[in-house]
């Protein structure tokens, strides 16, 4: 399971409080530290992340809220939480209007600063699609499961099945039980990757030993047999240049 990804936005990462909490962060998250705008803008168009902490206020200038403000004009636009040394009303008046998810005054209790972050990802996947969306990186899923959300990569998704209204998604040693169409699923799949076989199943071509025609059978590398209905059948044999 893939962890969080946080890029975090400081002032003077070499201060001891800083140097504290980007300690404290690395525990949880894996964590990309920057302490300028151009930088941040510059790290933000190469790499993905899932979540952004920042500092409101950077050499005396209110980076963290231009960096907001960037964030916001992206398509697949993350949540930000902002820390913050001042407590004036106006500052946080001025960056309450680019939305963050939280605004929290220093210094930091690394425990609440967590609950922040974790509330933050829980909220901005109800907001986008109840318990699953698909986040900036196109190969990973954010998925609440319990009181935890996990990061999970598509990849690792050996195959789908549907019951009674609800998709189950089979990685190798876990299991993530979701309420979502199976249409839905899809579209946040490369179809080049997931096949469907049946109604019930969506099967991760990359897992696929065998496929017996005479039996309509799919052997998975896990050793798991899968029911391969008609219609699939010719689908894939139609899709699928089969070498003889």
């Amino acid at each position: 399971m893939a962890q969080i990804h946080l890029l975090l936005l400081i002032e003077a990462p070499e201060t001891t409080e800083s140097k504290t909490l980007i300690s404290q962060l690395s525990n949880h998250y894996i964590l990309t530290i920057t302490h300028t705008l151009k930088d941040a803008i510059n790290i933000l168009k190469k790499s993905c992340f899932d979540i952004a902490v920042m500092d409101v206020y950077l050499n005396g200038k209110p980076e963290g809220i231009q960096l907001a403000e960037e964030l916001n004009k992206k398509k697949d636009a993350i949540p930000f939480v902002f820390i913050s040394n001042a407590t004036q009303k106006s500052l946080f008046i001025e960056a309450k209007v680019t939305k963050p998810y939280s605004f929290i005054i220093k210094p930091i209790q690394i425990n609440n600063l967590i609950y922040t972050i974790e509330l933050a990802i829980e909220r901005y996947c109800r907001n986008h699609n109840e318990n699953l969306k698909e986040i900036t990186c196109s190969n990973s899923l954010l998925i609440k499961k319990n009181n935890s959300i996990y990061k999970l990569n598509i990849h690792d998704i050996e195959y789908v099945e549907v019951s009674d209204g609800y998709l189950t998604l089979h990685t190798q040693n876990q299991k993530f039980l979701i309420r979502l169409s199976l249409t839905k699923l899809k579209a946040y799949f490369n179809q080049d990757t997931f096949i469907q076989v049946h109604r019930k199943y969506l099967v991760n071509f990359n897992t696929i030993q065998e496929i017996n025609l005479n039996e309509n059978t799919i052997y998975l590398s896990n050793g798991l047999c899968i029911t391969i209905s008609e219609r699939y059948r010719a689908l894939l044999l139609k899709e699928y240049h089969i070498l003889k």
